[in-house]
């Protein structure tokens, strides 16, 4: 789940709250229902390839029906509390190990955004991405996902992931 939302940068609500209903696989796009919003909007998303691998490998240990990521009782979705204590376990040893800054996963959010910028990402589709809702004229007359366009800065953003995560293990 954690990856997910590091991937995505998709509020902790919407991972943990991600059913399989919410997956089309045929055109590769997570729609978040109005419910799971902040926005109470549906937010939909492109599947790229390295969340495909996750959606994937969650399928294999817990099946393709209900929760994505179930808590401990499979009909209900993981709680906040299981995963922000996940998290602080994980902080604790990264923390202890290497020295790492806190992190929760809502800096998922502030990363992908900055380093999207950085890397040229236009802003509306970095707010898209995010779950934002547009603001001013562009909300009424732009209602436009840019579906594609979020794939391709999801895809950039995998790519320097594995970067940095490369130039650490050499």
């Amino acid at each position: 789940m954690l990856q997910l939302i590091f991937l995505t940068g998709a509020r902790q609500s919407e991972v943990r709250e991600m059913t399989w209903d919410h997956i089309d696989e045929e055109n590769m796009i997570w729609t978040g229902p109005p419910e799971n919003s902040k926005t109470t909007k549906a937010i939909r998303r492109p599947i790229t390839t390295k969340m495909l691998e996750i959606l994937n490998n969650l399928a294999l240990v817990y099946g393709k029906h209900g929760f994505v990521c179930p808590g401990r009782n499979p009909r209900k979705a993981i709680t906040t509390h299981a995963v922000n204590r996940f998290c602080s376990r994980m902080w604790a040893h990264l923390h202890e190990n290497h020295n790492t800054v806190k992190f929760v996963p809502h800096d998922a959010r502030r990363s992908l955004s900055t380093l999207l910028s950085e890397q040229g990402v236009l802003p509306h589709v970095n707010e898209k991405m995010l779950g934002h809702a547009m603001r001013g004229v562009m909300a009424v007359y732009n209602k436009h996902d840019y579906i594609n366009d979020q794939k391709e800065a999801y895809e950039l953003y995998w790519f320097k992931i594995q970067s940095s995560i490369t130039e650490l293990i050499n």
